[in-house]
């Protein structure tokens, strides 16, 4: 008799436990905007044109590209040996004291660059960017 009830005690112990492991709902995942606004503010006391570029890799595809002033992405084409000229995709800066705000697309990973007066030469060779 004291085995059975020692037996009936572990199997209960058992069947709680596994219960109890089993309505434990599983983490939330946070999921961000399918946009993430940066905010540019330019502060240096320069009258200079200001031209940003956003320029990295979509990681879904594993392709190099830009990102344009609304947030699109778009894979680099073209190029060739010797690199050649890469297109225009600079986005006007903010002027002194103005702020501009640009947005990357989920999934996006890269830099900005920027430059005052003028606009950086990028190029183009078959496997992207130089």
């Amino acid at each position: 008799m004291f085995l059975r009830r020692m037996l009936l005690a572990l199997a209960t112990t058992a069947a709680a436990t596994t219960v109890a492991a089993t309505a434990v709902a599983p983490a939330a995942h946070a999921v961000g905007p399918s946009l993430l606004p940066v905010t540019v503010t330019n502060s240096t006391g320069r009258g200079d044109a200001v031209y940003l570029y956003v320029l990295g890799v979509n990681l879904s595809t594993g392709r190099l590209g830009y990102v344009n002033s609304a947030g699109t992405f778009t894979a680099w084409s073209g190029g060739a040996i010797p690199p050649s000229p890469a297109p225009d995709v600079s986005i006007g800066g903010p002027g002194n004291g103005g702020s501009t705000t640009l947005r990357f697309p989920r999934g996006f990973s890269g830099r900005v660059y920027f430059s005052f007066g003028e606009k950086l030469k990028f190029f183009l060779t078959p496997d992207g960017l130089v």
